[in-house]
């Protein structure tokens, strides 16, 4: 799956994405890490990325409401220890295809996936 990187996202978690077959492009590779959040989903449509983040102002459903973008990850990390994070991001990312997260919010913790349309 294609996916943007957001700035915020650790680059243990970007290079974990790469590890399991993802195509990553990180929003500071190509010199966009000071693009406002609208800027970012409106990035993410036009490469037809799934955008993945770490800021949860994205996760606001009344500011970016699902329908308005082509589908965004929100991980929220309770713990310093990533692996749990990576193992549920792995299982959900390996049962959703691009086109079942188009128009998408979700959210990622260490213990569930959340989808809002």
């Amino acid at each position: 799956m294609k996916l943007l990187i957001d700035h915020c996202v650790s680059k243990r978690t970007s290079d974990f994405l790469v590890s399991i077959g993802h195509e990553v492009t990180l929003l500071k590779e190509l010199g966009l890490e000071t693009l406002d959040d609208p800027e970012i989903l409106e990035l993410a449509a036009t490469r037809d990325e799934v955008l993945i983040t770490e800021d949860r102002g994205f996760g606001n459903v009344v500011k970016y409401p699902p329908s308005s973008h082509q589908g965004a990850i929100v991980l929220i990390i309770r713990t310093r220890n990533r692996k749990g994070l990576h193992e549920a991001l792995r299982q959900f990312l390996q049962n959703n295809d691009r086109e079942r997260l188009r128009q998408k919010l979700v959210v990622i913790n260490e213990q569930l996936a959340r989808v809002r349309k």
